[in-house]
């Protein structure tokens, strides 16, 4: 019959439940790495059945997730229904690669309660879906009140506990980041036979940024190339700086120095934060947690949205540009790595996928306090595995899970060639388990340009969680 082992990560249920130590006994939620492992003299009773009960709770709670979906959703459709039926509330214009779009012409504070259904159901009650239906009435043209009555609702259960808020939901400004994969298949796969993938997303990619509905005028946003490093392309370095890195591991005097056995400066050095502004205090002279930041003279990870730039940036084929270039950024993880045989330095930024080294950087960076008071978002687009080299999974899910909560995620894979779609799914959620929000979207289908058209869809929903955003019906 053979005998058998088991052996489990205590960090595997830290992140499954959120802090709750129910999963497991309290001495295993007290072990850290390298100590000696917890062998319960009694596993079937001490850790296998508490782990079962763990299970049919944490089913229980995410059932009670499903219906609160599933009453809001109820509730907000008969209210978008009625909206819908009025006549001259809503109106169709056709706009340049857009199709036609069909948006509601409500003004002011009910447009506002209209969207703030639309958006933000999920995270409301019956009582306070109804109040914001009543504040919604016609535009000029058409004026008049919408009428809707709680108790004359279908609603299978009025009751229901609605979800809790995402952070990111309650701070008005974003700072959002696309970090976009340019390896050399991004520019050899197309999506329905027409267009690269590259193509494809860069234009997704513009159409998000212009749309000023979603992306609103004081909003910050950033766009990062990678591969063989990273290279950042929007918003454009300041006069006289050039996009480069020093990457240090220790915090004493303001970092490492250029040139020295902890750095590599290829042109204006990354310094270290001061303990206070990273998301993991360390003291002079120690080395820097694996949450550390790190800040660039060259630029700013994200700034003002210019939308002037982000279509130069798409006509001028600037991603491309940078794909077959060898211009790039990178820290000591890479560094290690290339003393072990890979030329990083020479390589187009084509020629690799370190996709953990890309998101470990810029997550770093984004943390940074100068952005604490904004709604952080990364936008990462990939459509292949990590090359394997630079940080690791686990270093990325353990620096997304110190972010507490403040940044949110959302990747998309494009194509087929994803074979480790568990792993992205595991970083979306280390933020949703922290209370940020975090999607995995896997647009797998290439014959079909709608995947990624909807991929896309629910970026926009995310980013419309946030205060000042608004949202349009489209149609084509």
């Amino acid at each position: 019959r053979g005998q058998y082992g088991v052996v489990l990560n205590a960090d595997d249920y830290r992140a499954l439940d959120k802090g709750r130590q129910e999963a497991l006994p309290p001495e295993a939620y007290r072990l850290r790495a390298g100590g000696a492992p917890f062998a319960p003299s009694d596993p079937e009773t001490a850790l296998v059945q508490r782990i079962l009960e763990f299970g049919s709770k944490e089913s229980e709670r995410r059932l009670e997730n499903c219906k609160a979906v599933y009453n809001a959703g109820f509730i907000a459709n008969e209210v978008c229904e009625r909206v819908w039926m009025q006549k001259g509330w809503h109106a169709a214009k056709a706009e340049a690669g857009r199709g036609v779009q069909v948006d509601v012409t409500l003004e002011g504070e009910a447009r506002k309660a209209f969207l703030d259904i639309c958006v933000r159901y999920r995270y409301m009650s019956a009582e306070e879906i109804a109040e914001a239906a009543s504040r919604i009435s016609g535009p000029k043209a058409a004026p008049g009140q919408l009428v809707f009555f709680l108790g004359k609702s279908l609603i299978p259960d009025r009751n229901y506990e609605k979800l809790p808020m995402p952070k990111a939901a309650v701070q008005g400004r974003k700072s959002v980041l696309f970090l976009i994969d340019v390896s050399g298949s991004m520019s050899t796969n197309r999506i329905g036979g027409r267009i690269t993938r590259l193509e494809a997303c860069k234009s997704r990619v513009k159409t998000l940024i212009m749309n000023d509905k979603v992306v609103c005028d004081g909003d910050h946003v950033g766009i990062v190339a990678f591969g063989a490093g990273l290279r950042r392309l929007l918003p454009r370095p300041t006069a006289g700086t050039v996009a480069g890195t020093t990457m240090n591991t220790s915090l004493g005097g303001g970092g490492s120095a250029p040139g020295s056995p902890t750095s590599r400066t290829f042109s204006p050095s990354l310094t270290s934060t001061s303990p206070t502004e990273c998301l993991s205090p360390a003291g002079a002279g120690r080395s820097l947690s694996l949450a550390s930041c790190f800040v660039s003279n060259a630029s700013d990870i994200v700034g003002p949205v210019n939308r002037r730039h982000v279509t130069m940036l798409v006509e001028k084929r600037e991603l491309e540009s940078a794909q077959a270039g060898t211009q790039k950024e990178y820290g000591e993880d890479l560094v290690v790595f290339e003393r072990n045989g890979a030329d990083i330095k020479n390589k187009m930024l084509g020629n690799f996928t370190f996709m953990y080294s890309a998101l470990y950087t810029c997550a770093s960076e984004l943390m940074h306090a100068r952005y604490r008071n904004s709604s952080r978002w990364i936008i990462l687009l990939c459509d292949g595995d990590d090359s394997g080299g630079g940080r690791s999974e686990a270093g990325c899910r353990e620096l997304l899970r110190s972010c507490c909560g403040e940044l949110n995620l959302v990747i998309i894979s494009v194509g087929s060639d994803v074979t480790r779609g568990c792993v992205l799914q595991s970083f979306a959620d280390a933020i949703s388990h922290e209370g940020g929000v975090g999607k995995y979207i896997a647009a797998f289908q290439e014959q079909d340009e709608n995947q990624l058209q909807d991929a896309f869809a629910q970026v926009e929903e995310s980013l419309l969680l946030v205060g000042g955003g608004q949202t349009e019906a489209g149609c084509s």
